[in-house]
């Protein structure tokens, strides 16, 4: 991914985002109730955008060995002090389009809010196809699609749209929920390689 538009792309997020958790206080939020559920029986699980690592302590926590990546290094920083020294292992620093992990490395993907801020939403879906294992689970969070006015939201797909960018990219939906017309949540099984490959 090019560099400079990294840079202006950070520029869009302020160091204090960094201590905004995506915690359990509603259903909308990563821990609120049964958001997880379609991942509890899985054990490596890897949170694409996963901000401070408040998902990621909560399923370690539950015995999952658990990773994360996020674009944004104060995130990590603020993880650390947190949740503890694990963080520094389990988060990595770097590009969600091209993640940084082995093919079919993972039993399950977390993507909780981040599909709307990718600058190729596609190329993402298709590396968290790549780094899950043969019927991988996806937990897919995405806003509703009025807020096309939020800066840093690069995209923002109505539930037709996504569930094509979904499909496109390999996944099935096997649960939805549209939780109060603010946002939906999809629950996916990976059911094919991209590219042909068996």
């Amino acid at each position: 991914m090019n560099d400079e538009k990294w840079k202006r792309f950070l520029g869009l997020m302020p160091r204090e985002m960094a201590d905004r958790d995506r915690g359990d206080e509603d259903l909308s939020l990563p821990l609120g109730r049964g958001n997880l559920d379609y991942v509890a029986d899985c054990y490596k699980i890897l949170d694409v955008g996963c901000g401070t690592g408040v998902a990621m302590n909560a399923l370690r926590d539950a015995g999952k060995d658990v990773a994360g990546i996020t674009i944004n290094p104060a995130e990590k920083e603020w993880g650390i002090k947190k949740y503890g020294e694990w963080i520094k292992d389990a988060v990595t620093i770097g590009d969600v389009h091209d993640l940084p992990y082995q093919d079919k490395s993972f039993d399950a993907v977390i993507l909780w809010e981040v599909l709307e801020h990718a600058l190729a939403p596609l190329v993402l879906l298709w590396e968290c196809n790549r780094v899950l294992k043969e019927n991988g689970r996806m937990v897919v969070m995405v806003p509703h699609e009025c807020y096309t006015n939020i800066a840093d939201h690069t995209i923002v797909t109505n539930h037709a749209q996504t569930r094509a960018l979904l499909a496109h990219a390999g996944f099935n939906v096997e649960d939805f929920w549209d939780m109060t017309g603010q946002s939906g949540r999809y629950w996916c099984l990976k059911i094919r390689h991209i590219g042909g490959e068996k």
